[in-house]
C-alpha cells in the first residue's frame, strides 16, 4: 500500500557509474534540492571493484579523485608500435572505491536522499505510479532511472549482434624501478588470444606500481585460470617482471551490442547506464558517456522536457554496428584495423570519435584511413 513513507520523486535502482552520475546531478541542482529520491543498490560500493579510464582536455570535475594521468602513451600493434601524443588531452584513471566514496559522501550530506541496500525484484506500473518490488520492501515513485539490465537481451536469435567485454586486470608493486609514471599503454596486441581481438594494457602511477590488464573482445568467456595465465603472462613474460606484489584484482563484463535497450522502457521509467544505451557499443567505454549523458537528462528534468532515451547519435550507432559485425565474424581482424587506425591518425582525432564528438568529415577521413574490405563484407552480410 502507498504511503507518505515508501513514495518518493525519483527512484534510482543501481548505484554504478549511470546511477550515481544521476544522483550528483540532481543534488547539484537548487531547483530539484526538496526532491525526495530513493536509491536501490544491494552492494554497500566499499570494495574497489573496477577502474575507469577516460579522457578529455584540460582540468576535469574527478581530478581530485584521479590515481594516475597521462599526457603521452604506447600502441603496439602485430606489425607497428605507435607512440601516442594526446595532443591537448590527458588519459586519466580513476578507481571505482574513490568515486563511490565521494558519491556517497554527497548523499549523506542530503537529507532528501535515501540509500537502501535492497535487490530489486519487480518493477510494474500502478496506474500512474511505478511500483518497485525489493527484497527489503515495497516503493512507489513516478517516474525510476533503471540500469538494470533488461530480460529481453537475454533471448537469443533476434536478430541483434551480441559481443562480450571482458578482462582481468592486476594492481601490482614491484620491489625495484620499474615503470615510467609519465607515459602508458593504451592497448597491446602484441599477446592476442588465439588470435582473437584481445590486448593488455599498463597503467603506471610510479615507477614502482600499475595496473596491468588483459581484455579480450569475443563471444564467450574464458575460465578463471584462463584469465590468470594471460594476465601472469603480460607481467612475468613481456614485461619481465618476477618480484611484485598483487595490491588488488578486478574482473568486468561488459556486453557489446547493437541491441536497442532503450527501447525496453516504459512510461514513468528510464533505462540508464548500459540498459539505456550508454556504453559505446564498439568499445564499452562508458564512464564520461555517463557523465553527459546523465547531465542531458537532469538538464531536461530541470527544464520540465522530454526526457531523452536515445542521447546518442544514430551514425555512430551505424559505425558500431559494423564494427561489431566483423568483430563477431571476423575476430582475427581486430589487431589490425586498430593498428591502422592507430598507425594512420592523430590520436585527437580517434578519441574525438570514440566521444562522438567528431564531425562528420572527421568521420570520413578516418573511415578512409582503413581497408574498406572488412566493413565491405560486413555491410554485405548485415544489410544485403
Amino acid at each position: 500500500m502507498r504511503s507518505v513513507e515508501n513514495s518518493y520523486d525519483h527512484i534510482i535502482i543501481g548505484a554504478g557509474a549511470a546511477g550515481l552520475h544521476l544522483l550528483l546531478q540532481i543534488i547539484s541542482r537548487p531547483s530539484l534540492a526538496d526532491k525526495r529520491i530513493l536509491v536501490l543498490e544491494p552492494s554497500k560500493k566499499d570494495e574497489n571493484d573496477r577502474t575507469w579510464c577516460y579522457w578529455e582536455k584540460g582540468e576535469g570535475q574527478w581530478d581530485h579523485l584521479l590515481t594516475g594521468r597521462w599526457a603521452e602513451g604506447n600502441f603496439h600493434g602485430p606489425s607497428h608500435s605507435v607512440p601516442l601524443s594526446l595532443n591537448g588531452y590527458e588519459y586519466k584513471m580513476l578507481r571505482g572505491l574513490d568515486f563511490y566514496r565521494y558519491a556517497l559522501e554527497k548523499v549523506k550530506a542530503s537529507p532528501n536522499i535515501h540509500l537502501h541496500h535492497e535487490k530489486v525484484s519487480e518493477v510494474r506500473r500502478k496506474g500512474e505510479w511505478m511500483q518497485v518490488q525489493t527484497d527489503g520492501g515495497l516503493y512507489y515513485s513516478p517516474l525510476i532511472f533503471d540500469s538494470r539490465i533488461p530480460k529481453a537481451f537475454e533471448k537469443k536469435n533476434d536478430g541483434h549482434q551480441r559481443l562480450l567485454q571482458h578482462f582481468k586486470g592486476k594492481l601490482i608493486r614491484t620491489e625495484e624501478r620499474t615503470f615510467d609514471p609519465s607515459t602508458f599503454t593504451m592497448m597491446d596486441f602484441r599477446a592476442s588470444w588465439k588470435g582473437s581481438t584481445s590486448f593488455c594494457y599498463v597503467l603506471p602511477t610510479s615507477p614502482h606500481e600499475a595496473l596491468v590488464e588483459y581484455t579480450l573482445f569475443t563471444d564467450t568467456l574464458l575460465s578463471p585460470e584462463e584469465y590468470e595465465t594471460l594476465v601472469n603472462k603480460e607481467i612475468e613474460g613481456r614485461l619481465k617482471i618476477k618480484n611484485y606484489t598483487t595490491i588488488e584484482e578486478e574482473f568486468g563484463v561488459i556486453p557489446m551490442s547493437d541491441f536497442p535497450f532503450e527501447e525496453q522502457q516504459e512510461p514513468g521509467q528510464l533505462l540508464i547506464g548500459t540498459a539505456g544505451g550508454w556504453v559505446r557499443p564498439s568499445s564499452g567505454y562508458s564512464f564520461k558517456n555517463a557523465e553527459r549523458y546523465a547531465k542531458m537528462v537532469v538538464d531536461a528534468l530541470v527544464a520540465g522536457e522530454t526526457l531523452p532515451t536515445r542521447p546518442f547519435k544514430a551514425r555512430h550507432r551505424f559505425y558500431d554496428r559494423i564494427l561489431l559485425n566483423i568483430l563477431l565474424e571476423e575476430n582475427s581482424l581486430g589487431p589490425v584495423i586498430f593498428e591502422q587506425l592507430y598507425h594512420r591518425n592523430a590520436t585527437d582525432r580517434i578519441l574525438r570519435f570514440l566521444d562522438e564528438q567528431s564531425s562528420f568529415k572527421e568521420d570520413v577521413q578516418l573511415m578512409l584511413s582503413l581497408d574498406s574490405a572488412p566493413f565491405l563484407r560486413a555491410l554485405k552480410r548485415l544489410y544485403l
